[in-house]
């Protein structure tokens, strides 16, 4: 029983964090339009979170496939030697890349702060007095 539920955890765990770099990913796709600066780094970090995704999600797999017992077990165990390392150096890299671009997205954006916009509507007056105008009498 405790083999089943530890195979089992292991595949909840990987398709709950697939899930969530799914979900940041997306956010910052769709939400990299509103950002103040950095809209190139911003889709590129959430390009890269979803790559970690589909990486984090073939590992899930894989795991799984070489923890059921089954004629094809042995092969399995064998791709998950071959190829863990390489999974394990992609997925981190793509990580760490995106939150590096996000954070210079954030720097960027700080220091570039919009200037004070008038009310829609209101034209902005020159400085120094105002002449008298028509509607004063």
């Amino acid at each position: 029983m405790s083999y089943f539920l530890s195979t089992l955890l292991g595949m909840v765990s990987g398709l709950f964090s697939t899930l969530v770099l799914l979900f940041a990913g997306g956010f910052a796709l769709i939400w990299a339009g509103r950002a103040p600066a950095g809209r190139g780094l911003v889709r590129s970090a959430g390009a890269l979170l979803l790559v970690d995704a589909l990486v984090n999600l073939g590992r899930t797999i894989l795991f799984a496939l070489a923890n059921y017992p089954g004629r094809h077990q042995e092969a399995s165990v064998d791709l998950v030697i071959l190829l863990a390392p390489f999974l394990n150096v992609a997925s981190n890299a793509a990580l760490i890349g995106a939150v590096i671009l996000l954070l210079v997205a954030v720097v960027r954006g700080s220091r570039r702060a919009p200037a004070g916009r008038p009310a829609p509507g209101i034209a902005p007056q020159p400085p120094g007095p105002q002449p008298p105008g028509p509607w004063t009498r």
